[in-house]
């Protein structure tokens, strides 16, 4: 397992009150289930719903009558847990870099704000925001 590169991701999808203790307990879930004592790279993706909003309270989202697409309801970074969360992720020894999923800039700049090392940011893309490739 010395050659083997360990990456996975860490997704809040629900109000999470975020502890040193949670977030250790998670790393130590994803450690036990790819059998390594540690994680090359932990990909952190922040989203849940608004509870203020009408949106469904679950990861399991409706489908648009019109797409058939999964309506994902928006991140919700007005509760900056995310930013202990990350603090949390890069103290713990049994990760070695932490990895950002579907930051925007603005949010990724209160992530460095903070001096918390970052190794990537996986962006979103959709084949249906691209330009056509027949064209």
């Amino acid at each position: 397992k010395e050659s083997l590169f360990a990456a996975t991701k860490y997704c809040v999808f629900h109000p999470l009150n975020v502890t040193r203790e949670s977030i250790r307990a998670s790393v130590a879930e994803r450690c036990e289930r790819l059998q390594v004592p540690r994680v090359n790279l932990l990909q952190f993706h922040w989203q849940f719903v608004r509870s203020s909003s009408n949106q469904p309270q679950s990861s399991f989202f409706p489908r648009s009558s019109r797409t058939n697409r999964a309506c994902v309801p928006p991140l919700k970074y007005e509760d900056n847990q995310y930013l202990q969360a990350l603090r949390y992720l890069s103290e713990d020894e049994r990760v070695e870099a932490v990895g950002l999923c579907n930051f925007d800039t603005k949010h990724m700049e209160e992530v460095f704000k903070q001096e918390i090392k970052v190794l990537s940011n996986q962006v979103q893309v959709s084949r249906t925001q691209l330009p056509s490739l027949s064209a």
